[in-house]
């Protein structure tokens, strides 16, 4: 009966590490996907806010070309201005 009893023990003690050994791979694997997760929203918001500044970017650039184009009008109105006082 002793050896009986002594390997059933082993056993129990052998499912119980079994058990606990993957439970910490389970914990791990769980960590890591987490880890996953969060740097993926961390990726995917730095993108967002990369897009939003290129897109304020652009629309300042295209502002100041039409800003740009008005004053060369504004300018050749104030010549035309200029040309007709002088002839009256």
């Amino acid at each position: 009966m002793g050896v009986f009893s002594q390997r059933k023990s082993d056993d129990i003690a052998f499912r119980q590490r079994h058990l606990s050994l993957r439970k910490a791979l389970l914990t791990v694997l769980l960590a890591l996907g987490g880890m996953l997760a969060m740097i993926s929203v961390a990726t995917l918001s730095a993108l967002s806010a990369y897009t939003d500044a290129y897109e304020a970017a652009r629309h300042r650039q295209e502002s100041m070309e039409l800003m740009d184009e008005v004053h060369r009008e504004v300018e050749l109105l104030r010549v035309c201005e200029s040309f007709v006082r002088r002839t009256d």
